[in-house]
């Protein structure tokens, strides 16, 4: 794409030429005036961000989806010459529309700018550094200055209060009670054993210490049978959506959602997603639970390549001490359910979120018979782009699903 830049230069060489080769006055006018607006567009527009100077207040942290993040540049203008059609703009690197303003600046004022952002996807982000943009009248210069101040923030995803989600017994399943050690505190304590080089003293038992005169520590179960695994599907060829409205942020919105309620419940949470890398935070029962869950869902990308049944069935050995399994996924493929009723016998409940791809702009329509039918015993919820999530993830709704899509979609087949 030719710049105006390069037609001003192009018209001037034009004109010059045209001068040396005809003679005439004219032509000589036209080059030195063409050349006398060149050069004055270029030191106005310089001189336009001489003297500035920029300093921004943000506030910087955790924040969430939905929210606001404000930021409040204090604008100075030392020089004597005003700061006319000057653009101020901070906070670009967030996702959507960047946040500036178009300001005329009196020589020697200084000017107080607020401006906020919607914080509409996940993930963490450099608020700043301001800059300043400045153009000539012809739009023929353009000049940046960046000026320091940087902070940073983590946007965790939105959580939707979902008070009617639940697990329901899976039939010919077994719920009992898992009985292995783990060198993580819980409820539960299966023995008494001689202090090892390296136990934490909070693990000590100290009546047993008396009694023996020597040290004894707890020893733990693992409590597994009372854990709930979240597994999210990362898979980058079964996504589908724009750039912030997508199958990948429904499904992470989901794991936060369901995650917030359980352990709203005090029921400990794990959650385990394959993207470009394995990301699994372990249940645990500590105050940081929440925090450590958000923090792995807000950067967590669906750019994986691994499919959801193996991500299943590497690690069946981990799922498969747990007593609830919440799968989430937006691949019409139902192969990977194979591995649920297989590998993941063991767990006494599982409940499966199918996130429709198709309306986020995938080609058909989601066969919700053949879902239906391959995950049987388990509770089927169906969350689409646009729909009410608390409605989406209610277990009443789970069997009241519109079949009139499904139909037209089977007679076409």
């Amino acid at each position: 794409m030719i710049k105006r830049i390069h037609i001003a230069f192009l018209s001037i060489g034009l004109v010059f030429f045209s001068a040396i080769s005809s003679g005439f006055a004219v032509f000589y006018f036209m080059f030195y005036t063409l050349l006398a607006v060149l050069l004055a567009s270029f030191v106005w527009t310089r001189l336009n961000l001489f003297g500035l100077s920029i300093t921004a207040s943000r506030r910087s942290g955790l924040s969430q989806v939905g929210d606001h993040v404000e930021t409040k540049l204090l604008i100075k203008n030392e020089n004597i010459l005003p700061k006319v059609l000057l653009e101020v703009r901070d906070m670009d690197d967030l996702p959507g529309d960047s946040t500036g303003s178009l300001l005329n600046i009196k020589p020697l004022q200084t000017v107080t700018w607020s401006g906020k952002a919607l914080l509409r996807k996940r993930g963490i982000y450099k608020l700043g550094p301001p800059k300043a943009y400045t153009s000539d009248l012809f739009d023929l210069f353009h000049f940046t200055k960046t000026f320091v101040g940087v902070n940073e923030i983590t946007v965790h995803p939105a959580t939707v209060h979902i008070p009617n989600f639940q697990l329901s017994h899976s039939i010919g399943l077994h719920p009992g009670t898992s009985r292995r050690s783990t060198q993580q505190i819980t409820p539960s304590v299966s023995t008494i054993r001689d202090y090892v080089y390296g136990d934490a003293l909070r693990r000590i038992h100290w009546p047993s210490t008396l009694r023996q005169s020597k040290l004894m520590v707890k020893e733990f179960d693992s409590d597994a049978r009372g854990h709930t695994w979240i597994v999210l599907d990362m898979d980058h060829t079964v996504q589908s959506g724009e750039e912030i409205d997508n199958t990948e942020e429904k499904t992470v919105e989901v794991a936060a959602s369901v995650a917030n309620h359980l352990l709203n419940a005090d029921v400990p949470v794990g959650v385990l997603a394959h993207g470009n890398k394995e990301y699994a935070v372990p249940p645990k029962r500590t105050s940081s639970a929440h925090t450590d869950i958000m923090s792995m869902l807000a950067i967590v990308k669906a750019d994986g390549n691994k499919p959801l049944h193996q991500v299943l069935r590497q690690n069946h050995s981990l799922l498969g001490m747990s007593s609830a399994l919440v799968i989430i996924t937006p691949s019409t493929e139902t192969s990977w359910l194979e591995v649920v009723r297989t590998s993941l016998s063991e767990v006494s409940r599982i409940a499966l979120v199918f996130v429709d791809p198709h309306s986020f702009g995938l080609d058909g329509v989601l066969d919700m018979n053949r879902i239906f039918l391959s995950s049987s015993q388990a509770p089927t919820y169906v969350v689409r782009k646009g729909g009410n999530l608390g409605d989406e993830l209610d277990y009443r709704n789970t069997s009241s699903v519109d079949m009139n899509p499904i139909i037209e979609g089977s007679s076409s087949s």
